[in-house]
């Protein structure tokens, strides 16, 4: 992307071609992946919250990535009463 870009380097004093940059990082990244795979498996995932305002969505909150007003309202509710 940064030489389709046309970008270029604004470190004068120590200057380094993008792909020679990135490269440095794959050995930690080797080493990373396992950890960051096991953490993504663990965690739940839900779909994008733009989705949510589907019709599906609308007539299943449930499947909402986020609270929906109701949700709220009634939290809100159990506290003070």
């Amino acid at each position: 992307m940064v030489d389709r870009s046309g970008a270029h380097q604004t470190n004068l004093e120590s200057p380094e071609e993008a792909d020679h940059l990135c490269a440095k990082c794959d050995d930690y990244a080797a080493e990373w992946a396992p950890v960051a795979d096991e953490i993504w498996a663990s965690q739940p995932h839900r779909k994008a919250s733009y989705e949510n305002y589907s019709k599906e969505h609308r007539e299943h909150p449930e499947l909402a990535a986020f609270e929906t007003l109701e949700d709220l309202e009634a939290k809100k509710e159990s506290k003070v009463g």
